[in-house]
């Protein structure tokens, strides 16, 4: 995790803000079948935003931050534009900050070329998550640190965010390719795909994940490769 401190440090802004981040090391197809039969009862649709992220409402984080946002990598194009895009946020940006001016200007200029979940096509990207809180900006940028913001997994969303961190994908829409449910145990299971995305087109692998409230995740079927069709 990084974190950014600008209360009392307001000039210079740009020291403040191009500080050197430290980031925590640390699709078509049928029903998911076991033993012959339909495994679906139960599973809802992972609750995704518009462009096909998860939304992060529904993270019940011990510390609730001010704000949440899903962050990815892009490549620059013109020196001095942002290096990430938003994709999924919650929350009041910089709501309780001394300055909140100051603030979002942080937030604008804190990123990275690191992440979890990378792809690598023409270029490569990642993604990672940002949040504010009071005067801070903190940076979760692998799987490990995000297990520490969430820190028990007792939420549908949390399960399905930790998922997609950990290297999967969701086809909207499609409970058999994007789904979770809830155990009487607290656990959770998630249908997700490994593959680039949920595009018409795609060649995906379904699989069926078991997501403990520790964040321990276990693979409870084999891929099943798959294309996607239209949705």
């Amino acid at each position: 995790m990084t974190t950014t401190r600008f209360r009392q440090r307001i000039h210079p802004i740009l020291r403040l803000c191009l500080a050197t981040s430290m980031w925590l090391a640390g699709c078509g197809g049928g029903d998911v079948t076991a033993d012959g039969e339909s495994e679906l009862d139960g599973f809802s649709e992972v609750q995704l935003n518009p462009k096909g992220y998860p939304v992060l409402d529904g993270l019940r984080i011990p510390s609730a931050p001010d704000s949440i946002e899903l962050r990815q990598t892009v490549a620059r194009v013109v020196p001095g534009e942002p290096s990430f895009i938003t994709v999924s946020q919650s929350g009041e940006t910089c709501g309780t900050a001394t300055d909140a001016a100051l603030c979002q200007e942080c937030l604008k200029r804190t990123g990275g070329s690191k992440g979890f979940n990378p792809v690598c096509a023409e270029t490569c990207t990642a993604f990672h998550i940002v949040t504010t809180q009071g005067d801070d900006i903190h940076t979760y940028a692998t799987v490990k640190a995000l297990r520490m913001l969430l820190g028990d997994i007792d939420t549908a969303q949390e399960a399905t965010l930790l998922v997609f961190a950990s290297g999967y994908t969701y086809v909207p829409h499609r409970v058999g390719q994007g789904g979770v449910r809830a155990n009487p145990d607290g656990s959770f299971d998630v249908i997700a795909n490994q593959g680039a995305g949920g595009r018409e087109g795609t060649d995906l692998k379904q699989v069926v994940l078991h997501v403990q409230a520790s964040g321990d995740i276990e693979a409870q079927s084999r891929p099943i490769p798959m294309r996607v069709e239209g949705t």
